[in-house]
């Protein structure tokens, strides 16, 4: 192999691995950005769980009271079920 066959060659190798270690950072940059947004995202579905096991405790209780008629909120707006046409004392509107 001729002098100027080895430089070029020489000079590809050295081109790709320069690349080779660009992409290499850049996917070491996107690892570490995925990991952190893992975090968050587990941060949040906690923080969702918590959220949403408050809300089935509300709901329970909001539930229960109005199945008994016993109401937490005396607003005369509450007073009538949207859904069911019944009157916060349970009477048939």
């Amino acid at each position: 192999m001729d002098d100027n066959a080895l430089e070029d060659l020489l000079r590809r190798l050295t081109t790709l691995v320069v690349k080779l270690d660009q992409t290499y950072d850049q996917l070491l940059l996107m690892v570490e950005q995925h990991q952190e947004f893992n975090r968050e995202q587990r941060e949040f579905n906690r923080e969702r769980l918590r959220i949403n096991a408050r809300l089935e405790t509300l709901m329970t209780e909001v539930f229960r009271q109005w199945a008994t008629g016993r109401y937490l909120f005396k607003n005369p707006w509450l007073s009538v079920h949207p859904l069911l046409g019944c009157h916060a004392q349970g009477q048939q509107a």
